[in-house]
């Protein structure tokens, strides 16, 4: 793995997991007594209606399933693409970035345009698809792009005599 690549994925994987922690740690707060406002925190981020968040320690979480799966998509991604070296070696291409993401944009339009009511295991299978999808999609990219750029680099470091003395 590149180090941009470790980079990026270092930085991604950090605030998904800052972000999963702060909710996980605000919930905690809030089912110890403290003010549920301070699901406020997290408004920006989204919309946190209760009905539509998980629930811990029988406290909603401040922000709703599909968000909080997607954070721990992102996260999970970055661990895979980091031990499986397969998601290295090949690329996610776009396509499967958008076949990852349908069933959430299926999922939520459908809900949106009121042709149906989600649940809370579809908001988190399909969040956690998107997030994985998208990080290990992110992460391919600037692998090849990291890759590419080495190679030019090797080349163009070739003075003409290495590639004189290269040739038969």
């Amino acid at each position: 793995m590149t180090r941009e690549t470790r980079l990026v994925g270092g930085m991604l994987g950090l605030v998904s997991l800052g972000i999963l922690a702060a909710v996980t740690a605000c919930t905690g707060i809030i089912a110890a007594g403290a003010s549920p406002k301070l699901r406020i925190l997290f408004r920006v981020m989204c919309h946190g209606l209760e009905s539509r968040c998980l629930i811990l320690w029988d406290t909603p979480m401040p922000i709703c399933s599909r968000c909080f799966a997607i954070y721990a998509g992102l996260l999970l991604g970055v661990v895979a693409f980091a031990g499986v070296a397969v998601l290295r070696s090949h690329s996610l291409p776009l396509i499967g970035l958008i076949a990852l993401t349908v069933p959430l944009a299926l999922d939520g339009v459908s809900q949106a345009a009121g042709l149906r009511e989600s649940f809370n295991e579809l908001r988190t299978m399909t969040g956690i698809l998107a997030g994985w999808g998208f990080a290990v999609w992110c992460l391919g990219a600037v692998e090849s792009s990291a890759r590419a750029r080495q190679k030019i680099l090797k080349f163009e470091t070739l003075t003409p005599d290495h590639v004189a003395r290269s040739e038969p």
